[in-house]
């Protein structure tokens, strides 16, 4: 179907003075023909208004007419698209029709859309009087025209409030940025006091949202801390938390770096101990090297930055009437370990069998002394990861020199340089004897006292006693006691003890104003030196004496 002409015009009657005012609807009038032929019948009709003849741009809700009456072509509809619909714009009527067939004229089944666009003319935009603006309705006024002014006065006379002379104000009618006084107010802005101390007066028990960084003058008074904030005069501070010393604690104290506990340590069962005193053997000292001291591993000629020594290692000798007999004897491999990285060089020594050119460790202490120990040609003979506290893994190999383990008996430890000056490991509490030395026990080794070593732990050198007489009842039981030094720092060469084949007489005394012999050297024993790591990851020297007593 196709319209030839639509034509639309707009009902207008006249009223009287004091009539109902006009709403904004408007009545259409059309002519509706099929093929150039106008139609009889009942139609649906679909209206949209646009405000151009094509394109988007609708204006208004879609309007529906259900079962309109067409005679000979012509039909009437009556329209409403809302207030607003007609401002002094063009408006451009888009219609769909269909015979009515009984369905819902919402239905947009079988409906045929008319084109073009019909453009409305001015009349419907007459619904509401030009004439009218000043003026709601004209019987509020003697003539319209008039209304254009109140009390002989211009519109503009009211818009300025210099001329608002009497009354008051509703706070309804003022903008919500003014301040009120019976509200919380929220200033964007800086407020400046003009008044002498440009300051508030009252206890500011009102203000908030205040910042402690625009304090910056002033203290503040111990009273208007918290509880929560310890202080320095306080009898004791007790902290919940975790407390860390140049480190994120993890623990109730997590120190990074050297502590001192000037009166001991109580641990959990109570128990306080005030000194480092260690059974021999026993970690728990430091090397006593100065800050800054390092230790480089070479292996197979290549040195590994990350690497160290685990446990140090440790050489053995039979001594017999004061002089070494038999073989040296390895009772203690070194052990390396260092992080594991993609790098498989320990890997592969190990399952390759791979024979290794030998074992270098170089201790240097700042002032540039060294001390070098040379392991001789050997191998790797084990290796593992293992997991640290981190959840981070180490990988681990112990270095073993085949020869010495078949009885070699050169001297597998060569030391290349020296360091001086630096104070032995300290792990025994102090005496304060009348000599002025520097600890108990003193190693004696021909004739030389030698004040530069630590003996570690007490010597026991057990007898059976009779118990019916008091009296000793066999030989004397095999003693044991540990000397240590840093190295190089000895007066005696320590590694030299067990290394060498030259004659020495050792003895342990009781270094006082008179010398109390310990033990003097028997004829028979077993002497070992080796390398210990402090656990500041240092080495220093151990020498060991076995002595068969009678």
């Amino acid at each position: 179907m196709k319209a030839d002409r639509i034509a639309a015009v707009v009902c207008c009657a006249a009223s009287a003075a004091f009539a109902q005012p006009l709403d904004t609807s408007f009545t259409y009038q059309g002519v509706l023909a099929d093929a150039g032929a106008p139609v009889t019948g009942t139609y649906d009709l679909r209206f949209r208004l646009y405000d151009s003849l094509a394109g988007s741009g609708q204006v208004g809700a879609a309007l529906c007419a259900n079962d309109v009456a067409v005679t000979d072509g012509r039909f009437t509809a009556a329209l409403d698209f809302g207030a607003g619909a007609f401002a002094g714009q063009k408006r451009f009527l888009e219609i769909e029709v269909r015979s009515d067939t009984g369905l819902a004229c919402a239905d947009a089944s079988g409906y045929t859309l008319l084109t073009p666009r019909q453009e409305l003319t001015a009349a419907p935009h007459a619904s509401f009087s030009l004439q009218a603006i000043n003026a709601t309705s004209a019987a509020n006024a003697v003539f319209a025209a008039n209304a254009g002014s109140l009390n002989g006065q211009a519109p503009a006379f009211y818009t300025n409030a210099g001329n608002l002379t009497a009354g008051t104000l509703p706070d309804a009618r003022l903008s919500t940025n003014v301040a009120r006084l019976n509200a919380s107010q929220t200033f964007a802005g800086a407020v400046a006091f003009t008044n002498a101390g440009s300051s508030f007066t009252g206890n500011g028990s009102g203000l908030t949202a205040l910042s402690a960084a625009n304090v910056a003058s002033g203290l503040l008074a111990d009273a208007r801390l918290s509880s929560n904030i310890p202080r320095l005069n306080a009898a004791s501070n007790n902290f919940t938390g975790n407390l860390g010393v140049n480190t994120a604690p993890t623990e109730r104290l997590d120190v990074s770096g050297i502590g001192r506990f000037s009166q001991g340590v109580r641990f959990g069962d109570q128990t306080l101990q005030t000194t480092a005193a260690l059974d021999p053997g026993d970690l728990g000292f430091t090397s006593g090297y100065p800050a800054g001291t390092t230790v480089a591993i070479t292996v197979n000629g290549t040195t590994f930055p990350t690497a160290r020594l685990l446990d140090g290692f440790r050489l053995t000798r039979p001594l017999s009437a004061g002089i070494p007999a038999g073989q040296l004897q390895w009772t203690q491999r070194p052990t390396l370990r260092r992080p594991r990285t993609a790098d498989n060089t320990w890997y592969d020594w190990v399952r390759n069998g791979t024979a290794l050119s030998g074992l270098v460790v170089t201790l240097t202490v700042p002032s540039g002394g060294t001390m070098t120990y040379t392991l001789p040609s050997g191998n790797a003979f084990s290796y593992r990861v293992i997991t640290a506290d981190d959840n981070l893994p180490f990988e681990e190999i112990q270095y073993a020199c085949g020869n010495l383990s078949n009885g070699l008996s050169t001297n597998p430890a060569v030391a290349a340089g020296s360091i001086v000056g630096v104070t032995p490991p300290t792990v025994r509490p102090r005496l304060g004897d009348t000599t002025g030395s520097t600890g108990l026990y003193r190693l004696v080794v021909n004739n030389v006292i030698d004040h530069t070593t630590s003996v570690v732990g007490d010597p026991v050198f057990a007898a059976a006693i009779d118990p019916t007489t008091g009296n000793r009842a066999g030989a004397l039981a095999s003693g044991t006691f540990l000397v240590r030094a840093n190295a190089g720092s000895a007066a005696q060469n320590v590694d030299g003890w067990v290394l060498t084949n030259a004659a020495r007489n050792v003895r342990l005394i009781i270094d006082t104003v008179t010398d109390i012999n310990v033990i003097n050297n028997a004829p028979a024993g077993t002497v070992s030196w080796g390398v210990r790591v402090a656990d500041d990851g240092f080495p220093v020297e151990e020498a060991e004496f076995i002595v068969p007593l009678n």
